[in-house]
């Protein structure tokens, strides 16, 4: 199996070239919950970061708003 993780502004011709695809999945950011995201995000604090508090993990993952790239730097 090969897979690809795409992200970027929607792109009409991107978008058109995924369509083609016949065995896909795909994802929009909209459409993941965000207690799902900020699990995500607290379980990937937890591991990058395992000697930060508590309270500061929980801070960082209110700040992030479910947006993991603003975790992840």
């Amino acid at each position: 199996d090969i897979k690809f993780f795409v992200t970027g502004r929607p792109d009409p011709d991107l978008r058109a070239h995924v369509d083609s695809f016949t065995d896909k999945k795909m994802y929009r950011l909209e459409w993941i919950l965000p207690d799902e995201a900020q699990a995500d995000i607290r379980m990937y604090l937890g591991t990058a970061l395992p000697h930060l508090h508590h309270d500061d993990t929980e801070k960082l993952v209110t700040a992030a708003a479910g947006l993991f790239i603003y975790a992840a730097t």
